[in-house]
């Protein structure tokens, strides 16, 4: 359901999250085109991510799988996580009114990340939603210092489990050494946005998304280069806002 690559800047200084809508219409090596999300159900992991770095170019240096209950029980391992949310105006119109913090358990956060027939861009608004929860997530592990608190880690990954796998690669040791490296970022160093797309088309009984190779190439040219902060000044358009509906 949320397809998202993580890069950190070599300085350190700024991270950028991009998700690829899992609607995406993009090909899948050695299978027909396919939505971004049928790589992993048709080849698992591998394939995914060798979709995955076909797509963008790219080489992906670690793998985290999370599934819906690693992110009820994260949720609730950190005792809830509060959420601004813009409100729709009065009688349910499409207009948006202000500002609403509210505070998510995981029983609240799965249907509000997994909502998009009643939204009206669908994966598109999801999107926005999965990166601002994520947002706010992150917000409140850095302002509670616990990516360099191995204590709490290690208890937050007992609670999680075997909701959340990783590669073989990605060691505790490695994760406590990206944590430290990342120690002085903060949440206003990250930046969230969506791949390029042109809007949506039916394949078949499907509705995708059109990925926008060209604008795309340009996004994951400039990651690979630590240019992002060049690019994302002429995309403005694809950077989420601090709230979402």
């Amino acid at each position: 359901d949320a397809i998202m690559v993580l890069h950190l800047d070599a300085n350190r200084r700024h991270a950028w999250v991009v998700s690829i809508p899992r609607d995406a219409w993009v090909p899948i090596p050695g299978h027909a085109d396919n939505k971004a999300n049928a790589a992993y159900s048709i080849g698992g992991p591998a394939l995914f991510v060798r979709t995955i770095e076909e797509l963008t170019g790219l080489r992906m240096d670690h793998l985290v799988v999370v599934e819906w209950t690693g992110i009820r029980r994260l949720t609730d391992a950190l005792g809830g996580v509060p959420v601004s949310l813009l409100s729709p105006a009065p009688a349910g119109g499409d207009s948006l009114q202000g500002e609403v913090a509210l505070e998510f358990s995981g029983d609240v956060a799965v249907p509000y990340l997994s909502e998009r027939k009643h939204l009206p861009a669908g994966d598109l608004d999801r999107v926005k939603r999965q990166q601002n929860f994520l947002r706010a997530m992150l917000r409140q592990l850095l302002d509670r210092h616990t990516f360099t608190d191995p204590v709490t880690l290690r208890a937050i990954a007992v609670a999680v489990g075997d909701a959340v796998r990783v590669d073989k690669l990605l060691t505790t040791e490695e994760m406590l050494a990206l944590a430290a490296s990342a120690a002085n970022l903060r949440v206003e160093d990250i930046t969230f946005l969506t791949a390029p797309s042109s809007g949506t088309a039916m394949q078949g009984d499907a509705s995708v998304v059109i990925y926008d190779h060209a604008n795309a190439a340009a996004l994951w040219q400039a990651m690979s280069h630590d240019r992002m902060d060049e690019f994302v000044a002429q995309h403005a358009q694809l950077v989420t806002a601090e709230h979402v509906r």
